[in-house]
Parts: C-alpha cells; structure tokens; sequence
C-alpha cells in the first residue's frame, strides 16, 4: 500500500527562538527555525512517512525562500504554494522560561499567508487525500478566513476527513469573542479536533476535559483530543473514550510539542486500516501512546520542526519505558 496522502493548510512562518532561556529584550541571539502550525505538521507526518502537500500563500522575501527550501528538504511536496509578492512573511520571536515553557511576539500583522484566496486551492487534489488538515492563523483575517472555512465545507462534502487543531493565539485576534465564535465554527466543519485544556476552557467554559471533549463532539467533531502537557491526553470518539497518561522529560523548549502530537495522532488515524468509526479502542490507546511520546520528544530539543521525532526514535523511546506512563 502506498503511503496516505495528507494535505496540511495554513501559514508558514519563521521562528527565532531565543538562544537562551529569559526575555527577549536581553536575549543574546536567536536561532532561525521553521514554523507555523501547518508547516510543522506536515514536517512532522513526512518524517514519518506520509505523503505531505503544503498548500499556502508564502512570500516571495528571504524569509519565505528560506521556509520553502525548508520543508522541500524535509519532503513537504511545496509545488502548489502560491508566491506572494506584495505581502510579507510573518515573524515570530520566541522566549524560553527555564521550565521550558514559552510565549511568543509576533511580528507583521498582514503576512502573506493571510491573503489565501480560493483560487489560490488546486480543489482537484482533494480526489486523492487521505485526509485534511487547515491550521488555525488562517482564520485571523480575511481573505484567509473564508478561504478556510469554504474549504473545510467542501471537503466535508466530499467525504474527506477535516483536522484541526484549535491552537488559539489571542494576540493576534481583535477580541477574544471573535477568535471563540470564528474558531467554533470552524470546530464545526471538522472531523478530527486537537486543544489543549486552556483552548478547552476557553472554547466550552469546561474545566473537565472529558466533559469539554463532549460538548465539542456535540457541535459535529467525530474525534476530539485535549492535551494535558505532560499529562498526557483525553481522547473521546464515538466508539471510545481514552485517557492516555503522559511522559515526563527534561523540557527544554516546548515550541512544537502540540504539532508532534497532532501529527503523530493524524498518521496513526490515515494508517490505522480501517474507516475512522470504526477504529477499536485498543488502537486508539495505541495511537495515544505514539501521540504522546512525540509530544514528549520534541520538548527535549529546541527548535519546533527541528525537534520533531521519527518514527524509529518515539520507538526507542517508548521501549525504553520500564512501566507504562506515569
């Protein structure tokens, strides 16, 4: 069987992560990374073997040549991204708590890839992917938005599968109501749902995960994923409900984790054999496990794509465990 065909929208951006743990303002350097949420995914479902066509506006500046060499060197099919010329790439500045932990200045308000159009969508491809996945900076600004949002519709229509993964920046949103409602509706139009517990909160007003995953599910979602960190994950679908413990290790740049995880928890879904209502409860737990263990490996290096595991390396790492997760 040939490998399954993943589609990833959105934005690419370049990260400079800090060199060194505290704030920007007395940060000595950065390192110039790839990043984005739909860039990192499809790095990370390349590495693990999946077929990757990134579709998006990038600019035509040194900053966007450097993202497409990027993810061309990491097998990201890139021959559909559509050039932009009178927009610029965004920037994001990232700083490191000694935790690991991290917040993020972003620079450039009109990027590139927040000028999507339908146009700018080869539709056609949509005959032979496996799967979805749009990333959440498309629904910031317009035109992008609608772009989003009417291909999510047709895909769904189509009968492919729609992830999304909610990774709210609230910086970057005019209000908090408008990214809650504009995110809820894309929430609708998804099949396959990823947050974290704070996205959760703020999205249902639930503190339970298990009940936020619910009330999400209830709005049309088939698979719903929250991540608790280190904690690991709640999954809930329409034939099981999981709750997979996480891995502890010695963080040292977050950035990604949530990317590895909703990557490593898409190719376990395009490559689980069967139909999404019908994956048993025992794979799921399975693919929570990878899910996870990717989430953990990436925390220990720095750099988002750059930190992305293998396949053979979550191996390792999950039969180095002795026990099962703490």
């Amino acid at each position: 069987m040939p490998p399954p065909l993943i589609i990833s929208v959105g934005e690419a951006l370049v990260d400079f992560v800090s060199i060194t743990p505290g704030l920007l303002s007395t940060s000595p350097g950065f390192f110039k990374r790839l990043g984005g949420e739909g860039a990192n995914v499809a790095s990370g479902l390349a590495k693990f073997g999946a077929r990757v066509i990134f579709l998006g506006r990038i600019a035509n500046d040194p900053f966007g040549r450097f993202l497409l060499r990027d993810m061309k060197q990491r097998g990201v099919d890139v021959r559909y991204v559509v050039r932009d010329r009178r927009f610029r790439t965004r920037l994001a500045f990232v700083s490191r708590k000694p935790s690991g932990e991290r917040d993020f200045d972003f620079w450039e308000d009109v990027p590139a890839a927040s000028r999507l159009v339908w146009t700018d969508i080869p539709t056609t491809l949509l005959r032979r992917a496996r799967l979805i996945t749009i990333a959440p900076l498309l629904l910031v600004a317009e035109p992008a938005r609608t772009t989003a949002l009417r291909l999510a519709a047709l895909a769904q229509k189509r009968g492919v599968a729609v992830a999304f993964d909610t990774n709210v920046r609230l910086s970057l949103w005019r209000s908090h109501d408008e990214a809650r409602q504009t995110t809820l509706a894309m929430i609708r139009l998804s099949t396959i749902l990823r947050m974290n517990d704070e996205e959760a909160h703020f999205l249902t007003g639930r503190k339970n995960a298990l009940q936020a995953a619910r009330s999400l599910q209830a709005l049309g979602p088939r698979v719903v994923a929250i991540t608790h960190g280190p904690d690991g994950c709640t999954l809930h679908s329409r034939t099981a409900t999981v709750v997979s413990p996480g891995y502890r290790v010695s963080a040292v740049d977050t950035t990604g984790c949530g990317d590895a995880f909703f990557a490593a928890l898409l190719y376990g879904i395009a490559t689980a054999g069967v139909e999404l209502g019908r994956i048993k409860p025992q794979t799921w737990r399975a693919i929570c496990h990878v899910a996870n263990a990717a989430g953990a490996l990436t925390a220990v290096k720095p750099g988002g794509a750059d930190a992305l595991p293998s396949l053979d390396e979550i191996e390792h790492f999950l039969g180095s465990q002795q026990e099962q997760p703490n």
